[in-house]
């Protein structure tokens, strides 16, 4: 009689806690928390550190409160605990500003332009290679080998079910659509001109049939 009196109550209180997990789905109305973000999931329970809980001597009223943050070496912060912890802001994931949502990525914060299931953002990734170069010297004129650099603005998803970043390609998008049969008919049906212009649609229709969800703080 003990047991199945301690069964019922462990069930009872599983029952209560998942009744008072409660979320909702996304919309250009939702306020998301301000501050840091330590790792994806501090983002999806949009928990992040608040500012009241960093540690500076900066205005956290500034606009540019985050800016400055993230350009110094050491943020200090407060954990749930009550303890003093630090970190660098290259090992943060992003942080939350004016309701606006920034991923650290390719050294640098960048801004999240579409929310969703799949999210989408760009970011200037730096390439480095080698190539000919023309020098001039006590000798005259040389030519060398040198190594030479490039920065590409490129687009990028952020499937917020696994947190994973994937290059915003026909390709991938393609098979992100494996998981809606619908879509994936219409998509594939496309001419190759028709999928690159399309992904923008399809990245929001896919949005709208699988919409994403945070839990209501």
């Amino acid at each position: 009689m003990r047991n199945v009196f301690f069964t019922w109550v462990i069930s009872l209180f599983c029952l209560l806690s998942k009744a008072q997990t409660a979320v909702v789905e996304y919309s250009k109305d939702f306020e998301f928390t301000e501050g840091i973000y330590l790792d994806f999931k501090n983002f999806i329970r949009n928990q992040p550190v608040p500012k009241s809980k960093i540690i500076t001597d900066l205005n956290r009223d500034d606009i540019d409160f985050m800016h400055q943050l993230t350009s110094q070496k050491v943020i200090k912060y407060i954990d749930s605990a009550g303890n003093e912890q630090s970190t660098a802001p290259e090992k943060l994931w992003g942080y939350s500003k004016n309701n606006g949502i920034f991923i650290y990525y390719e050294n640098d914060f960048c801004r999240i332009s579409l929310i969703g299931t799949l999210c989408h953002f760009t970011a200037t990734i730096t390439r480095y290679g080698s190539g000919m170069g023309y020098g001039f010297g006590f000798g005259g004129i040389g030519i060398g080998t040198g190594t030479t650099v490039s920065q590409e603005l490129r687009q990028f998803m952020l499937d917020t079910r696994s947190g994973t970043i994937h290059d915003f390609t026909v390709e991938n998008l393609e098979r992100i659509l494996q998981t809606d049969s619908v879509l994936l008919l219409e998509y594939k049906a496309l001419k190759k001109k028709e999928k690159r212009e399309s992904t923008f649609l399809y990245l929001r229709k896919y949005n709208q049939r699988h919409p994403l969800f945070f839990p209501v703080n």
